[in-house]
């Protein structure tokens, strides 16, 4: 018999015991000869009887032939435990990056293509011909309200009770004797108003003829006076009497107050003498002021009033004259005083005899 090779199963060590071999040349053997095989769980023992090997297995080992060729196997027994793994070994350093290459250069963005024409709007069609509105459905007949019940009779009103009997009024006792009332005394004459106090502008302030200055030194504007006395025809007032050829004044002192700006003067007077015809009389105005921390100022030039005109009688007039407080060189909220008189030399006084001044009232605006 030719054997060439001995094989194994996976997982089974076999080895040959007690074999001789003759490679190639037939052995021809008058005696048996033994062979045996072992494996790693069990042997087999084999006879051989003149070119025929006998392999008869034991558990686990199989003979057969593939290939023209012996194969001795035996099932796979117990895989064994899974040896120690090796450590791994030492990575090796990662080369260099290459560099990255520059990026080319971007090419010309292409001609835009010109937008097409919008095509034009289709014509639109006719609304067609609204439907007539039917006609509205006449309101049917209201029904007839119904006939109002009768309102039921009202009771009557009952009887009222008679008013008890009142009782007598008792006698009123005697009323006593009222005593005499005394005889009252007699009244205490009036003292003179006092000049008024300052308010703001439209303030006014009263003179009657016996509280005026009499100019009578050469402080005065003009130092003439016209006298005080009792009214020729009433006796009872008096009057200041101011010549019609000498030129006479009275005195008077106020405070402006601030933020005034015209000066009005309300004169109450008449002339003494009854004129033959309207006939005039000419005033003049003049004043200074006593500032705050400074000297009195000068007198103020002559102011003529306009003319006042008087009847071919002898009645008190009453007139109005108003003056600007710049015309005169005032500054609002100083005492100021002031000089009134009767011009008689201007050609427009015409009234002939004396001009009697009652009272003075004096308001700013």
């Amino acid at each position: 018999m030719q054997i060439w090779q001995y094989y194994g199963g996976a997982g089974v060590g076999f080895y040959v015991d007690q074999i001789r071999l003759q490679k190639i040349a037939q052995s021809y053997s008058p005696q048996a000869t033994f062979v045996t095989v072992r494996g790693d769980t069990g042997s087999i023992t084999a006879q051989s009887s003149r070119d025929t090997l006998f392999i008869v297995g034991s558990t686990g080992i199989h003979a057969n032939v593939v290939s023209g060729r012996l194969v001795i196997s035996q099932d796979t027994g117990n895989q064994g435990a899974t040896g120690v793994r090796g450590a791994t070994g030492i990575q090796g350093s990662t080369g260099i990056t290459g560099l990255i290459g520059s990026t080319g250069i971007q090419g010309n963005t292409g001609i835009q293509g010109g937008t097409g024409l919008i095509g034009g709007t289709g014509i639109q069609g006719e609304t067609g011909i609204q439907g007539i509105t039917g006609l509205i459905g006449g309101t049917g007949v209201q029904g007839q309200t119904g006939v109002q019940g009768q309102t039921g009779l009202q009771g009557q009103t009952g009887i009222r009770g008679q008013t008890g009997l009142q009782g007598q009024t008792g006698v009123q006792g005697v009323t006593g004797i009222y005593g005499q009332t005394g005889v009252q005394g007699q009244t205490g004459l009036q003292g003179q108003t006092g000049i008024q106090g300052i308010t703001g502008a439209g303030l006014k302030y009263l003179y009657y003829a016996d509280q005026f200055f009499s100019p009578l030194t050469s402080n005065w504007a003009i130092n003439a006076f016209a006298p005080a006395a009792a009214d020729a025809s009433n006796t009872a007032l008096v009057v200041r009497n101011f010549d019609d050829s000498t030129e006479e004044g009275v005195g008077f002192i106020l405070e402006t107050p601030g933020g005034a700006s015209n000066i009005s003067l309300s004169i109450r007077s008449r002339v003494q003498n009854a004129q033959t015809s309207t006939q005039y009389v000419v005033n003049r105005l003049y004043a200074r002021e006593v500032p705050d921390g400074t000297a009195v100022t000068s007198w103020s030039s002559a102011n003529r009033l306009t003319p006042m005109d008087f009847t071919n009688n002898t009645l008190f007039r009453y007139n109005t004259r108003t003056v600007s407080m710049a015309t005169l060189g005032l500054t609002a909220g100083r005492t100021t005083q002031f000089e009134l008189t009767r011009y008689g030399a201007d050609a427009t006084d015409t009234a002939v005899g004396d001009w009697n001044l009652l009272s003075l009232g004096v308001t700013f605006s």
